[in-house]
């Protein structure tokens, strides 16, 4: 039982890498869409507010600072069933289309989300960062 375990999420991380359009490979189960911003200028940011409209959940997005481009690594969860991992990939599909045909959908997404989206221009700003209770 514990090497089928083991096994359920690479095999469900490869069903979704081995359909990911627009997604070029960088390493170890991480992917780029730098062409896709080069291209359209969404990022992968984007993608993933716009993935909030659907209801699933987006994938994850390398910790900064960024070492590659526009990147993210989808993680499958040992409970996704086969439908769940086609509706997954269908939504990123759809997404991508979305980005070269109306990108400004993309851009501006969520819209279903009672939170549209949080203002990160202070991101950056350690003056403004509450890591301890010191900080207040």
């Amino acid at each position: 039982m514990r090497n089928t375990a083991g096994r359920l999420p690479i095999l469900t991380t490869s069903v979704m890498l081995s359909t990911l359009p627009n997604a070029g490979y960088v390493n170890n189960g991480r992917y780029s869409v730098e062409q896709m911003r080069e291209e359209t200028g969404i990022t992968v940011e984007d993608i993933e507010h716009r993935m909030v409209d659907f209801g699933i959940d987006a994938f994850w997005l390398s910790h900064h600072p960024l070492l590659v481009a526009e990147p993210f690594t989808p993680e499958a969860g040992e409970m996704y069933s086969k439908e769940d991992l086609d509706t997954w990939c269908d939504v990123i599909a759809r997404i991508s289309d979305e980005a070269y045909n109306d990108p400004d959908l993309v851009r501006n997404a969520p819209y279903n989300h009672p939170i549209r989206r949080l203002d990160a221009t202070h991101i950056e700003d350690p003056d403004r960062w509450a890591t301890t209770w010191r900080a207040f």
